[in-house]
């Protein structure tokens, strides 16, 4: 455990430590005077492993940034790009993400160039449609980094699997990205389907839940 005395008055990123707060989930913390004059509560382990950099403000900058950097339909998909760059780290460093035991949970890690927004999107550039996300490339089970990711569809991305999964449906036997593409089905959504045990017939037949207003 690091000494308390040595932690106060550091600078982590935007936060500087002014006191022990107390444990949190076991795990001791610190408030923080963020440059934005805001206050907040962060542990050691987050503020030396640089997973709190802000009061929460660098966030909405970074955005606020993009947005009027590139104007309101650049902006837009700035914004998207970050959202992916944003989720990309979460599933490779947070357990309790969405999908960690395929990413992060099987050693699958972002390059430490790509810790900054700024340097992701300077060698991925802008993505080509809203149809596009980031893949692996060439290397499926290699990392996040220059190099081995490019923007592809899910219909690329599909193709691109070493492990491409045939269904049999209807009589016959095609990749599940052809069905899709065939029934006009969102292909995430039903490759979610078939991980909880769906069945052919009621993974391709069944309408999409909708969300209560």
């Amino acid at each position: 455990m690091v000494a308390r005395a040595k932690l106060i008055g550091r600078r982590f990123s935007r936060l500087t430590v002014l006191e022990y707060a107390g444990s949190r989930s076991g795990k001791s913390a610190w408030s923080c005077l963020c440059d934005c004059g805001q206050t907040s509560i962060a542990t050691s382990v987050s503020l030396i492993g640089g997973k709190v950099k802000s009061c929460g403000c660098l966030r909405r900058d970074t955005a606020k940034k993009m947005a009027t950097t590139h104007g309101a339909t650049r902006g837009a998909n700035r914004a998207a790009e970050y959202t992916i760059w944003s989720a990309m780290r979460q599933r490779c460093t947070n357990p309790k993400a969405r999908n960690y035991d395929i990413y992060g949970g099987r050693g699958i890690t972002v390059c430490d160039r790509w810790d900054s927004f700024e340097n992701f999107l300077a060698d991925m550039g802008p993505r080509p449609s809203p149809k596009h996300s980031i893949d692996r490339f060439p290397d499926q089970n290699g990392n996040y980094e220059p190099g081995n990711c490019r923007w592809a569809t899910w219909k690329e991305q599909a193709r691109n699997r070493s492990t491409t999964r045939f269904i049999q449906y209807a009589g016959q036997s095609k990749p599940l990205w052809q069905w899709c593409e065939e029934l006009g089905l969102n292909y995430r959504q039903t490759v979610d389907r078939f991980r909880h045990g769906w069945t052919p017939e009621r993974a391709f037949t069944q309408p999409p839940r909708r969300s209560p207003r």
